[in-house]
């Protein structure tokens, strides 16, 4: 059978898939004719335009992949030619059961739609919030109703009841909200040991190494000594040594080479992470808090580096009972350097404005005076 003879056969046969075969051994096939709707009616054409194999059962149970080399459209079919293939012997021209596999495309039998083809309404699973979460109210009792609880009260306010199926708002984003209204927070931690905006004040001081005696400083006559421009984290004219309650007292006595002591607190908390603390009249040990554990109320647990100022004495151990923890209020001295600005190292600065000196810890804060 020619070109012409099978496309008479197809004109006559535009709702069936055709094969083109050749009459004598080897059976080759070279052709096929695809209608351009399914049997439940619906239109496969964008398939059809853009198909590149298509797999037919040529004979009951013999599939074969036939690759398109060109297609023609006449109108309700489209008629393929692809590169020839030897099958084992010819069977009908119209293909066993109307079963069709295109690629890329659908898949399936009588060119019903695959399952996992996108098809307007199928959706079935919908997204859930990550945090508003469902009240079963279908099951309330009338004491409930009364007091206007859900039944799944206990889980909602531990927060494992299941999730609402209702899509989040944008505003609950963090990159989302960050970007166009909150910011983005950082601290001298994350910003290269710098707060990223400061406030403070320039005043002229004279540096000296911490070793050097508070006596000899004063000693030295104003036209000796050489003063600098600095700049200082705070509202006062001047940097300050000062310090404030934490609303905190010892619990335990702590060993010189103990690191966790345990308080008693009597109100919020204004210890943070990075803060530097004193025992309260029991001499000028600095130590850094670099971390708190919250037990039942009061009791709670910091994780101190002990003389995190080297110059001031260690205490030989931190009485417990009523010992009360003080917070130096951090103001922080810069270097000046054009526009740009440095941390201060450890040691003494006399300052002019007022003649008195403050002790600066290896990041610029001031931990005491004179």
């Amino acid at each position: 059978m020619d070109q012409t003879e099978f496309l008479l056969i197809a004109a006559q046969n535009t709702g069936t898939l055709n094969v083109w075969y050749t009459d004598t051994v080897p059976y080759t096939v070279k052709g096929i004719t695809v209608p351009v709707t399914d049997v439940q009616g619906n239109s496969v054409i964008q398939y059809l335009q853009q198909v590149e194999v298509l797999t037919v059962e040529v004979n009951e149970g013999e599939f074969l992949p036939l690759e398109i080399i060109d297609r023609v459209s006449f109108g309700t079919y489209y008629f393929f030619r692809v590169k020839e293939q030897v099958i084992s012997n010819t069977g009908n021209e119209q293909v066993p059961g109307g079963t069709v596999f295109i690629s890329p495309g659908i898949q399936g039998s009588n060119f019903t739609n695959s399952p996992y083809n996108v098809i307007q309404g199928t959706a079935e699973i919908q997204r859930q919030s990550d945090y508003a979460m469902q009240a079963d109210r279908a099951s309330e009792t009338a004491t409930q109703v009364g007091a206007g609880l859900p039944t799944n009260i206990e889980s909602l306010q531990s927060g494992s009841a299941t999730k609402a199926y209702i899509q989040d708002s944008l505003y609950s984003d963090t990159g989302w909200t960050r970007a166009r209204y909150d910011g983005t927070p950082t601290t001298r931690l994350t910003y290269g040991g710098i707060d990223p905006a400061l406030q403070g004040n320039t005043f002229q001081g004279s540096y000296f190494t911490r070793t050097t005696l508070d006596s000899r400083i004063f000693s030295q006559s104003e036209a000796d000594l050489v003063y600098t421009d600095y700049l200082f984290t705070g509202i006062q004219e001047v940097p300050k040594y000062e310090v404030e309650s934490t609303t905190m007292d010892l619990t335990e006595g702590a060993g010189i080479g103990s690191t966790l002591i345990k308080v008693k607190r009597y109100a919020t908390s204004s210890i943070s992470i990075g803060d530097l603390i004193q025992v309260n009249n029991l001499g000028d040990e600095v130590l850094k808090v670099t971390g708190i554990t919250i037990g039942a109320y009061p009791s709670q647990s910091l994780t101190v580096i002990r003389s995190w100022d080297p110059i001031p004495k260690l205490l030989n151990s931190l009485p417990l009972q009523t010992t009360t923890l003080v917070k130096i209020k951090p103001v922080q001295i810069y270097k000046l350097f054009g526009n740009k600005i440095q941390p201060e190292t450890a040691g003494k600065l006399k300052i002019k404005q007022t003649g008195g000196i403050v002790y600066i810890d290896p990041l610029g804060f001031v931990v005491g005076s004179n």
